[in-house]
């Protein structure tokens, strides 16, 4: 049998005001403790060895249209519909959802709003917005070159406000991260990470716009394997581009992608916890 849908997603989307037409969207001043929320879900879930994905899964095969809308609705950067964005990237139906006409517009929405921050302003300093604004546009990026049919890209004149505000934020964080001593052996604190992510995301952003960065070195491993992966991690080596011919996906959710029926049928007991028909 499929996964049923989780009450965790129900609640987050209940949260977002997503399921209810009618209700206001959430705004900049809620994006914070939207964000330790979901922190908090996190860090739960992960203690009592439950499976965020699966809350993840259920959420995006729902909510996920209703989710766009409204970050679309939103004219800022920093929202707690970012958050929740950014918690989807990476997963099976949020590529599903850019292999499809529905997402077409985010890639240019995300850079033409990142092109009007104000680099001398508060914005830049709202450390948890920032960073998920960052990360969203480089996944973005990923995403319109693996399906750049479906993926509208931003303007040249987008492109020409954008590179000054990326190199702006670099520099920001770059004097941040300065001043900031790690002990040798010692792992950054979570400020400290996000504040590196911040500034290697604003770097690869300006190298991609100025054709310097390739897509297999945007996120590292993420970006080398969207959307090749295949068999949910098994390890065969499946996921390399050249092996794809012939690949199947799931029938119900479309979101997971096999080279043969031997590993499909091998990963059912995993993938059938995570496995939800979409609404799109």
């Amino acid at each position: 049998m499929p996964a049923t849908h989780h009450p965790l997603a129900t609640h987050l989307a209940e949260r977002l005001r997503l399921t209810d037409e009618n209700d206001s969207p959430l705004g900049t001043e809620d994006a914070a403790a939207f964000a330790e929320e979901f922190r908090t879900i996190y860090a739960t879930m992960a203690e009592h060895e439950h499976r965020i994905d699966i809350v993840i899964a259920s959420f995006a095969s729902r909510f996920l249209p209703a989710l766009v809308e409204r970050y679309n609705s939103v004219p800022h950067v920093i929202s707690p519909y970012a958050t929740m964005m950014r918690a989807l990237l990476d997963s099976g139906y949020f590529a599903k959802f850019m292999r499809g006409p529905w997402g077409s517009n985010l890639y240019r929405l995300q850079a033409e709003r990142l092109a009007e921050v104000d680099v001398r302003g508060d914005t830049v300093n709202a450390l948890d917005g920032m960073e998920n604004a960052i990360v969203i546009l480089v996944y973005l990026m990923v995403y319109s070159k693996h399906y750049h049919r479906n993926v509208m890209p931003p303007a040249s004149e987008t492109k020409t406000k954008l590179i000054p505000v990326l190199r702006s934020i670099q520099g920001i964080y770059a004097r941040k991260l300065e001043k900031i001593h790690i002990p040798p052996g010692k792992i950054p604190s979570f400020d400290v990470r996000n504040m590196q992510a911040v500034f290697r995301n604003a770097r690869d952003a300006e190298l991609f716009l100025l054709d310097q960065l390739t897509i297999d070195k945007m996120l590292g491993a993420v970006g080398k394997m969207m959307p090749w992966v295949t068999c949910a991690g098994y390890d065969t080596g499946c996921w390399v581009k050249g092996k794809q011919k012939g690949r199947m996906s799931c029938g119900r959710c479309e979101t997971q992608t096999y080279c043969s029926k031997e590993h499909q049928k091998l990963d059912w007991p995993v993938h059938k916890l995570s496995c939800f028909e979409t609404v799109y």
